[in-house]
């Protein structure tokens, strides 16, 4: 007699649990598919976008906000370093409009950005160069800078500016972050004799955890004010890239995970997907950002069993404990979240070549299609043997979408028929203790969603499963 299970729920990425603890519905790999986007659901994931056109061919180094303040308070805008000029994106012409003077001449290396409303002012450090300044109208190397070190990392709290891993005078202090001046009280000054906290290694970046500033070295976190640091963790970050915040959270990623942190013990939050992290080889290429309740952090190319997944993005929702994998097309130098010209805050990334695009937006990768799918967990419909019938599929806009299965973890999937409309039928025959599906969508596919399948089955007697496809 022919049985039938369904499976009601479709959940996100679970790699590391034995099939008999999973829970039902829980995937075993997907590639460009949200589970978030509508609760229950697989749905295929969003694209990306270039925003403006190619500042250079070279990387792109930083990206930064400058969150206005005096006059020009509630002026949001955008920066990015690419190679060895400052640009900023003007919303009116959709272009990277380049700096001139002390904003052009760079190093071409890795830097950061911090603002300060109080002043008015954006500053920019990238250890090899000296730490500048931009008034909203020109960059300097003296307004507010003057005697400041060179830094490999900056950030603002409030009205002081800290710069970690710095040059000062030519000598190299990796372990060091220096102090600005309180910039209440006007332009800021440096004393490079007294006003500094040496950590037990050096410096790799700041973040923060709702107002309090957190400096981190490779194995530790700290909190830091203009007072003193205080050690909240024993986990670290490779570099500032790996290091990001948002709302009262702060998060931080390494070979060993992604963590979340409120201000005390991180907490490991990638168990899940926690073989992508095993298979790094180097930590540098580890890039995070966070917004609106989501996690996203970028780790380049990761081989597993020898397959190669590239230009890997991994996506936490937060609220809903649910990890997916996305791949674009693009190798990524930096990720961040940013305010965009009306005060919200988009996740944008840079690219080796001059580009700048914004995270999960549009339907294409910058113009192009992009292929998805979704492998389920293997599915023990009985305790042993069973032959199979069919599966039974709803959902939306499914037409084009390829059914696979498999009885053999060892087996490669084998077609059996493909989906149309919002409701679909593909008969097939199979036999095995379990089974397992693969939903392809192909590259120049419109948006599709699939809500819940029904697997046919009939229980039978015996020791050894066959294959047996019927199209």
């Amino acid at each position: 007699m022919i049985q039938y299970k369904q499976i009601r729920l479709i959940q996100g990425l679970n790699r590391i649990t034995a099939p008999q603890l999973t829970e039902e519905g829980q995937c075993i790999d997907s590639q460009n598919v949200s589970f978030t986007q509508r609760l229950g659901a697989a749905v295929r994931g969003k694209g990306y976008t270039q925003i403006g056109a190619q500042m250079a061919a070279a990387n792109i180094n930083a990206l930064g906000n400058f969150v206005r303040g005096g006059s020009s308070a509630g002026t949001f805008e955008r920066w990015a370093n690419c190679g060895t000029t400052l640009y900023k994106y003007n919303t009116g012409t959709s272009a990277w409009d380049a700096s001139t003077g002390a904003g052009t001449s760079l190093t071409n290396t890795a830097g950061n950005f911090a603002y300060m409303p109080e002043l008015d002012l954006l500053f920019y450090a990238n250890l090899s160069d000296a730490t500048r300044s931009y008034n909203g109208t020109a960059w300097s190397t003296s307004t507010s800078v003057t005697g400041a070190p060179k830094a490999r990392y900056i950030a603002v709290d409030d009205v002081y500016l800290y710069l970690g891993d710095c040059d000062v005078g030519g000598t190299r202090y990796p372990t060091r972050i220096y102090r600005s001046s309180n910039g209440g009280a006007g332009a800021l000054t440096y004393d490079t004799t007294n006003d500094y906290d040496v950590y037990p290694e050096p410096i790799t970046g700041f973040s923060r955890v709702g107002e309090t500033l957190l400096a981190a070295t490779r194995h530790h976190v700290f909190r830091q004010d203009p007072y003193q640091r205080t050690m909240i963790a024993q986990i670290g970050v490779p570099s500032q890239r790996a290091f990001t915040s948002f709302g009262a959270y702060a998060f931080m990623a390494n070979s060993s995970g992604v963590y979340a942190t409120r201000g005390g013990d991180p907490e490991l939050i990638s168990s899940a997907v926690q073989d992508y992290f095993d298979a790094l080889t180097t930590e540098t290429q580890i890039l995070l950002a966070a917004n609106d309740g989501f996690v996203y952090c970028y780790l380049g190319d990761v081989t597993i069993d020898n397959e190669t997944f590239t230009d890997l993005v991994l996506a936490y929702d937060t609220s809903k404990n649910v990890w997916e994998r996305h791949q674009t097309a693009v190798d990524a130098q930096v990720m961040t979240t940013l305010y965009d010209a009306n005060g919200l805050p988009v996740t944008y990334f840079g690219d080796d070549n001059g580009e700048v695009f914004t995270l999960f937006n549009g339907a294409t990768q910058d113009g192009t299609g992009y292929s998805s799918f979704f492998e389920t967990q293997p599915i023990y419909l009985t305790d042993g043997l069973v032959d199979l019938h069919s599966v039974d599929v709803w959902g939306k806009n499914m037409s084009g979408i390829d059914i696979l299965y498999r009885t053999s973890s060892a087996d490669d999937y084998t077609a059996i028929g493909s989906l149309s409309g919002d409701m679909a039928s593909v008969q097939f025959r199979g036999q095995g203790v379990f089974v397992q599906f693969k939903f392809v969508g192909t590259g120049s596919q419109r948006d599709w969603e699939i809500h819940r399948y029904t697997i046919g089955y009939e229980q039978l007697e015996g020791d050894y499963p066959r294959d047996v496809n019927l199209n």
